[in-house]
């Protein structure tokens, strides 16, 4: 018996997440590479030292148009915030101290979701001026060079945590979530477990 399917997300939305996924893996080896002596050796993966400035860069480039079609998007859908929003917090989203049947129905997007996109939209952004400022720090004043280096490592650590929490959470801990944005598909149950309330306004007359 063939399983039902619901769309998830479209071609658009696949692409620019999985392409500024990718990118991201390139900037944070690059990154952390070009940035801590001790994780230098990360560079021979982009090229060397000189050439891994340029990878940077462009990959760089690359993810700040992702997020941005990414935010644009799904910035709507991440704007809607409900009574089950601090419900889904208070209790964890079901994941420490409550358990699933315990969380209300949540919408296309979870809470932790909605939290997720807009942190990663700040800290994209941060990383974006920053890392501005860095490619061409004669413009500005030497203190600013100085402190977008040190804003940029911040934004930098930070953003690859939330990341490595992202996979985690789209993967080990949510079994079947990782097709959602490879395929764009998923089946009913999967949409009536996570996000029954999204589920019943796309797949139920």
């Amino acid at each position: 018996m063939a399983v039902h399917e619901i769309q998830r997300f479209s071609n658009s939305e696949r692409f620019w997440h999985i392409t500024g996924a990718a990118t991201f893996i390139v900037l944070a080896v690059s990154g952390l590479g070009l940035y801590a002596r001790e994780l230098s050796w990360l560079t021979v993966l982009t090229g060397g030292p000189y050439l891994s400035k340029w990878v940077h860069f462009l990959a760089g480039l690359v993810f700040a148009l992702c997020q941005v079609m990414n935010f644009v998007q799904w910035r709507r859908d991440c704007s809607e915030w409900a009574e089950v929003d601090g419900d889904w917090l208070r209790k964890s989203g079901g994941y420490l101290w409550s358990s699933h049947a315990e969380v209300p129905e949540q919408g296309r997007f979870n809470t932790g979701q909605k939290i997720m996109f807009w942190s990663t939209s700040l800290e994209s952004l941060g990383l974006l001026t920053t890392g501005i400022v860095l490619w061409v720090p004669f413009v500005f004043p030497k203190g600013i060079a100085s402190l977008s280096l040190l804003f940029h490592a911040f934004f930098g650590v930070t953003l690859i945590m939330l990341i490595v929490i992202h996979v985690y959470l789209a993967t080990a801990a949510n079994p079947g979530t990782f097709r959602a944005m490879w395929t764009g598909r998923v089946s009913a149950g999967w949409a009536r477990f996570h996000h029954a309330r999204w589920w019943k306004e796309v797949d139920r007359p």
